[in-house]
């Protein structure tokens, strides 16, 4: 171990500590504002794609997000955990999120691998909420051990304010359920914190009432988030996530309008048909009760994507076809629109972070279209599902001719995205609806 720099006060300082650089960093805070007077933001949910931590938050209330200072060398295998603010002055909150009762051993140490303060509890499944205190500013480890497992931080104290050394535990605040996903936190500087690094992705989840709005960023320095809802919502009453990209508005999900479904066997170039991934039944309600319609949303072949609209090249293509009021079944050059304006490497920023076949065939998601691989329905000729996992297809409203027409697709091997693809009316994919 050997210390590189150390300015006291509230100076800058650089610490090389077991090979690993630390450099001090401010809490980033982020605000939600609607754009029209007609809508509040009732809700926010925002996820770190890669830690995949979330906090879920009011929408007048402001996020602070904590840098992330864990130490990579240690496995991290906690159910969940956080520490709030770090840095920190006077005192710090060590929030654990467990499954089940467990004997807990919490100590702090120093630069030197000393003890300076330590406890052992026995907590109950749900969140437990620790205080932790030094009495002299600087870097310590706060170690968290069980039967089962070890998980271990940095923290960084600016000023210890006459504090003492201390941990102690102030017990579960979720009445001892164990099934909460989320934190939140109640604190002097920000009601909700979640850990983030520089370049980390975050996606908003927005709502306001039945409308939901997706926003992506990796946000550099506190600002506030200006929030559009555009209503999307099909004849049954399903209401979609949407998402702005360039200037275009996009569903964030497959569309999932079910009229009818057949089974895989069953298909034709020159009627509407309609599919739920390895459902081989025709009633509608088993039919949305499966895991892949609620994932993927509905198989359509092309003339059920149209729904009796006829063929479009243009800009917007001016097809409602199977989509919402107020959404279009975009042309082959509305999507590539989206490409071009994506730029290189679309696919790995279309495509969701998890879901794909392999962890190496997901992308970031930067976009937020949440790219999904949904598969196919083959022709009718031998039938049958392909692809779940691997591939995303999406239909265009542009036809090649009269039996070929053209979409759009997600590879699991490539971030490339095939814009100019043209397959049989018959095979069964994915839809997209763009906002007129």
């Amino acid at each position: 171990m050997s210390v590189k720099s150390f300015l006291s006060g509230s100076a800058l300082f650089c610490i090389l500590i077991f090979g690993y650089k630390i450099s001090s960093a401010q809490n980033i805070s982020i605000t939600f504002s609607a754009t029209s007077g007609d809508n509040s933001i009732d809700t926010v949910k925002v996820t770190n794609q890669r830690t995949t931590r979330s906090v879920t938050l009011p929408g007048d209330q402001t996020l602070a997000l904590s840098p992330i200072t864990g130490l990579s060398a240690i496995p991290i295998v906690a159910d969940q955990e956080i520490i709030y603010p770090n840095p920190f002055q006077g005192n710090a909150a060590f929030i654990s999120v467990v499954q089940e009762s467990q004997t807990v051993y919490l100590k702090i140490q120093n630069l030197m691998g000393q003890v300076v303060s330590q406890t052992t509890v026995f907590i109950q499944p749900g969140t437990n909420e620790f205080s932790i205190s030094v009495s002299t500013s600087g870097i310590y480890l706060v170690t968290m051990s069980t039967v089962k497992r070890t998980v271990s931080y940095k923290i960084f104290c600016t000023d210890a304010a006459g504090g003492r050394n201390a941990v102690l535990y102030h017990g579960n605040t979720s009445g001892g359920n164990g099934n909460h996903t989320e934190l939140k936190l109640n604190g002097t500087q920000s009601g909700y914190t979640l850990g983030y690094s520089l370049g980390d992705i975050l996606q908003y989840r927005c709502k306001s009432g039945n409308n939901i709005t997706i926003i992506t960023d990796s946000p550099s320095s506190s600002r506030n988030y200006s929030v559009d809802f555009a209503p999307c919502a099909d004849p049954d009453g399903t209401h979609y996530q949407v998402v702005q990209i360039g200037d275009q508005w996009w569903m964030a999900e497959n569309l999932a309008w079910l009229t009818e479904v057949s089974p895989v066997w069953f298909g034709s170039p020159t009627a509407n048909y309609y599919y739920v991934y390895e459902y081989q039944g025709t009633s509608v309600a088993e039919a949305k009760k499966s895991s892949n319609y609620q994932k993927y949303g509905v198989i359509y072949n092309w003339l059920a994507a149209m729904n009796g609209a006829v063929g479009s090249k243009e800009n917007p293509s001016g097809v409602q076809g199977a989509c919402p009021t107020g959404w279009h079944l975009p042309s082959q050059a509305e999507w590539d629109e989206l490409i071009n304006f994506l730029g290189a490497d679309a696919g790995f920023k279309m495509k969701a972070t998890s879901g794909w076949v392999e962890s190496s065939g997901s992308g970031n998601n930067s976009s937020g279209f949440n790219g999904l691989p949904g598969g196919l329905r083959i022709t009718d000729q031998s039938g049958g599902f392909r692809g779940l996992g691997a591939y995303g297809y999406f239909w265009s409203a542009s036809e090649y001719s009269g039996t070929i027409a053209f979409h759009t697709t997600l590879n699991w091997f490539t971030s490339v995205v095939q814009s100019i693809y043209a397959d049989y009316k018959d095979v069964g994919i994915s839809v997209r609806c763009l906002r007129d």
